[in-house]
């Protein structure tokens, strides 16, 4: 039912503007670190890890720009989102009395997604091609749990509040 769904853009207070550029710094950081370091890279890296953070996968180098594009195109998508909140599934009935939180809400746990997901990319190029493997195990928990966090936060705050 998107088509009876108030078509309104997500408002943006200081914190949506911060996260918003953070964002885009991080992913910045994950493609400026991966071009400053793609030419040193040797002819054949791991490209994945268990999660004791053992490389369990090997390929060539070249793989590096599937996961640019990974990366891209899943930032690109939560870009998209973010700025219409109303395309999004969101879980509650949407009303002309309560779309603008809704949609804010929406966007904003968009951002925050988006800005952990970039962020978890950028230390994940730092540990493995700087060879800090040793940390790999650790990012992969906190990272499932600071991108996973803001989604349940704000599918929690979305079916509470009562507007």
């Amino acid at each position: 039912m998107l088509s009876n769904r108030p078509k309104l853009s997500p408002e943006l207070r200081k914190f949506d503007k911060v996260v918003n550029i953070l964002g885009w710094i991080s992913f910045a950081g994950f493609l400026a670190s991966i071009l400053s370091i793609y030419d040193k890279l040797p002819d054949v890296i791991p490209i994945h890890y268990s999660l004791s953070g053992e490389a369990d996968r090997w390929s060539s180098k070249s793989e590096v720009w599937t996961l640019i594009a990974v990366v891209g195109i899943v930032f690109s998508l939560l870009t998209f989102f973010a700025h219409r909140p109303r395309l999004f599934n969101i879980p509650v009935r949407i009303t002309k009395a309560n779309a603008q939180i809704k949609y804010d809400l929406v966007a904003r746990m968009i951002r925050i997604t988006r800005l952990t997901i970039t962020l978890f990319f950028l230390g994940f190029i730092w540990i493995v091609f700087l060879e800090y493997n040793s940390y790999l195990s650790w990012l992969i928990t906190i990272g499932v749990v600071v991108i996973i966090f803001p989604v349940f936060y704000y599918y929690w705050k979305l079916l509470s509040d009562n507007t």
